[in-house]
């Protein structure tokens, strides 16, 4: 059976989840990137390397974004969002958006983040050593849907 979720359901997930999709366009093709974020109760807080996802949002800033929960076979709730990229610029509002990010994936075990340290370490030196700064970006909510689907079946 297939329900709409609430909008407090449905900001219940996306406070739960670390990790969704992002849809962007180009003008001619749709694109969808999976990424870490953090909801504050009024947008979609992300970061990425200055790459893909972040030229094509900067070329059109209409997006949606969607986040997945799955509790167990046939229950899994979706939760979609079309909003507007906005790039976050100034130095306190990237400093008080790295400072939520690092709150919020603390709990990431150690090896997690000297691998994925390592991994950059690569990409660095594969790169001659280049330094991007990482772009913190909010998607600001415009609509929020969401749905679940939920199995009735009983076990006899």
């Amino acid at each position: 059976m297939t329900r709409d979720l609430s909008i407090e359901e449905a900001e219940t997930i996306l406070k739960e989840a670390e990790f969704g999709h992002i849809g962007c366009n180009d003008g001619f093709n749709t694109y969808i990137f999976s990424t870490n974020y953090v909801y504050d109760g009024k947008c979609i807080l992300c970061q990425s390397m200055p790459e893909s996802k972040i030229i094509v949002m900067r070329e059109n800033n209409r997006v949606c974004f969607q986040v997945e929960s799955v509790n167990k076979l046939n229950d899994m709730a979706s939760v979609t969002i079309l909003g507007e990229y906005v790039e976050i610029k100034k130095v306190r509002e990237r400093y008080d958006a790295l400072k939520t990010f690092v709150e919020k994936m603390m709990h990431l075990n150690v090896s997690e983040e000297i691998n994925y340290l390592h991994s950059q370490n690569k990409f660095s030196l594969n790169k001659k050593n280049v330094f991007y700064k990482p772009v913190f970006y909010k998607i600001y909510i415009q609509e929020i849907k969401g749905s679940a689907i939920i199995n009735n079946h009983t076990q006899e």
